[in-house]
């Protein structure tokens, strides 16, 4: 088990933009709840991890085209989920510019 010295240079390590071109950060504000088939569904963490990946896949595909797919090409992101006290999600996130 890692101790919280360790557990810290890991994350570090993983969130090093070092080597990152053009990093910027964005907010992304969420719709926090819908209306499907006469029923309310509220944002829920696993709905903003799958906004988040939608997202992700509308903007490699806009930058990247086919290739985004064919060869694997992504653009970099640190994507963090947070909310308020009244619940309501937001996603902060460092972006790396291609």
């Amino acid at each position: 088990m890692l101790n919280d010295t360790a557990l810290q240079i890991a994350t570090r390590a993983f969130c090093d933009i070092s080597s990152w071109n053009n990093p910027i950060a964005v907010t992304l504000s969420l719709r926090q709840t819908i209306w499907a088939n006469g029923s309310v569904i509220h944002l829920s963490p696993e709905r903003c991890s799958r906004n988040i990946r939608h997202f992700l896949n509308v903007l490699n595909r806009l930058v990247y085209g086919n290739a985004s797919k064919r060869f694997g090409k992504a653009v970099l992101i640190i994507p963090v989920i947070e909310h308020d006290e009244t619940h309501r999600y937001h996603v902060h996130a460092a972006l790396d510019c291609p």
